[in-house]
């Protein structure tokens, strides 16, 4: 079905006519400008993954039963079918690779989710060296979600108050970038927290009330 999607390729064991068939093959692209279908796979679970770990890491702590922060549905049902699993080996697939960044990029453990995704050989089929730019920026992308995940899963719980330096230690990112991200979630409501003058983000624990208890209940 992709492969007919991105006029790759022709739907079998249809019954059509020779004239239709002649008219389809007409519209398919030639051979040189296919896109690699395991390609644009990686490239949408590691996009669904960037999207929705905080929202997931924010649902860990704060449960919400309408939950309308789903960016992709068939994201969180892989996640939930790969976290059933009794054991779970070595990365094999696409798939699999970006599942157990995920699990790792949750757990806390960044540099391994990190692993996982630019370690894919996929990302050399993008030309001209494409791929080099696409790791760089993937590199960033996930240790920038790598702090907004952990903030949202173990700030509150881990933290009464964390300085910029051991955040940017942690993640090897740069102060003013990951300054940026923190004071977007404050922004966003996304954490209760507030930063000090010396850089520090102090960290307050808001308790529910008893109707909102009951709400999520």
């Amino acid at each position: 079905q992709v492969r007919e999607l991105l006029a790759q390729g022709q739907a079998r064991w249809t019954d059509k006519d020779p004239e239709q068939e002649r008219i389809e093959r007409r519209r398919l692209i030639p051979y040189h400008m296919h896109i690699n279908p395991d390609l644009l796979d990686s490239c949408h679970l590691t996009c669904a993954m960037l999207l929705e770990l905080p929202y997931m890491a924010r649902g860990m702590t704060q449960p919400n039963p309408v939950n309308q922060n789903v960016v992709s549905r068939q994201f969180r049902k892989f996640m939930q079918n790969y976290n059933r699993q009794v054991f779970t080996g070595p990365p094999e697939n696409t798939r699999e690779h970006v599942m157990a960044a995920a699990k790792s990029m949750v757990s806390g453990d960044w540099q391994k989710a990190c692993n996982f995704i630019l370690g894919m050989e996929v990302w050399n089929l993008i030309p001209n060296e494409g791929g080099a730019k696409v790791k760089a920026m993937l590199n960033t992308k996930l240790k920038e979600e790598a702090v907004r995940t952990y903030l949202l899963s173990n700030g509150v719980s881990a933290y009464s108050s964390v300085s910029l330096a051991h955040l940017c230690e942690t993640f090897h990112t740069q102060p003013e970038p990951t300054r940026r991200i923190v004071s977007r979630m404050i922004f966003n409501k996304e954490i209760s927290a507030a930063w000090e003058a010396d850089g520090t983000l102090v960290l307050h624990k808001v308790d529910p009330s008893p109707t909102q208890a009951l709400a999520v209940k």
